[in-house]
């Protein structure tokens, strides 16, 4: 079996996104929406990041460089300026659906006012009047556009972050239309099924690929998604740097919904263990077993939130060498990433066809 897939009303989701931020005593809000250092929104570029892509491009335009070239190049750090064409490379395709302008007037009220509630407190020390004035019209032409899923709690800061990096509002809506539809896909609608099918394939990679953290997640009782929340639903765009964000989103964009998936597991491999023992080191006798769990999501969300700035480049190695292995053999003509393997595993998860999920997608092959 590959664990219970859980259900449970959108309205849960507010509650799991606050706990990514809190103490297992305390609800403090987490850096990303609260009080945070002037650079932790910077976006620094160095010499050498510029001389690896000139030597690379040789002349040619950002856009006409093949996959295969960019990946050590996106691994390694991407300026400004040749994000503003690659990402819309990677999430073109979509159909046309019409301007912010045209849709966001037609939101129903219902969604606007949820809207309307989360955008003063998002991001509040660094979206700008004009920029939070986009996102309102961007979130309410994702609502207009897709009145199933609505706005769903998170969305604000997945719209946040292309706006933060200088992207339109029309590129910023199809960014968020791709994340939503593709690299998140079920995760924000009305019962989060997706996210839940997906914290349940991730226990699955987690025994498959790093048994040894997955023994220790069991012994403790601590469910993925008390770890999971924040970098599933958001893409770590509430609690990480700005830059450490974009380096994340580079790599998830151009690989689509492995990449996610395979930089949790990396992120599990590079603090899970230390937060663990430091929840050990920490723990008085009387500590009660539940309470002692979520000491170590606690810590291990803390860890991640202010080691990922130093350790990106540490995080994009790990995750290219999950990605092969959570994705399976590649799928053409599907989404973004699409593989076998994953495939399977969220049939499975689903309680699909996992037979005539197989012969659709062979987890043997290229």
């Amino acid at each position: 079996t590959w664990g219970t897939l859980f259900k449970q009303p959108r309205a849960h989701i507010a509650q799991l996104l606050h706990l990514q931020g809190s103490s297992p005593a305390e609800g403090a809000e987490g850096a990303f929406e609260g009080e945070a250092d002037a650079d932790f929104f910077d976006v620094p570029e160095d010499a050498a990041m510029h001389e690896r892509w000139l030597e690379v491009l040789g002349g040619r335009s950002t856009a006409a460089i093949p996959e295969g070239d960019l990946m050590m190049l996106v691994d390694t750090g991407t300026p400004l300026k040749h994000r503003l064409v690659l990402w819309p490379r990677w999430w073109a395709g979509m159909p046309d659906i019409g301007s912010v302008e045209e849709l966001q007037s037609r939101a129903c009220e219902e969604h606007v006012a949820q809207i309307e509630l989360d955008l003063n407190r998002t991001l509040p020390n660094s979206l700008r009047g004009q920029q939070r004035r986009a996102l309102r019209r961007v979130l309410c032409a994702f609502a207009a556009h897709c009145p199933t899923v609505g706005y769903c709690q998170g969305m604000n800061l997945l719209a946040a972050v292309p706006l933060l990096l200088c992207f339109s509002e029309g590129d910023t809506l199809a960014a968020l239309r791709y994340i939503v539809d593709s690299v998140c896909p079920g995760y924000h609608g009305p019962h989060l099924e997706g996210f839940f099918r997906d914290v349940t394939v991730l226990n699955a990679l987690t025994n498959l690929i790093l048994p040894d953290i997955h023994r220790d997640l069991e012994v403790l009782d601590l469910p993925l998604q008390m770890l999971a929340t924040d970098h599933l639903l958001t893409l770590s765009a509430r609690a990480w740097p700005l830059a450490a964000v974009a380096r994340l989103w580079d790599v998830v964009l151009m690989e689509g919904s492995p990449a996610l998936l395979a930089s949790f597991l990396a992120l599990l491999q590079m603090y899970f263990r230390e937060a663990a023992a430091c929840s050990k080191a920490g723990a008085r006798s009387t500590s009660h077993e539940t309470r002692f769990s979520a000491d170590v999501a606690f810590r291990f969300r803390e860890l991640v939130r202010t080691g990922i700035g130093s350790s990106v480049d540490e995080l994009m190695f790990h995750t290219r060498k999950f990605l092969p292995l959570v994705r399976g053999s590649t799928v053409e003509g599907c989404a973004r990433g699409s593989g076998g393997l994953l495939a399977l595993l969220r049939a499975e998860a689903d309680g699909s066809d996992v037979v005539e999920c197989i012969v659709k997608h062979p987890t043997h092959g290229h």
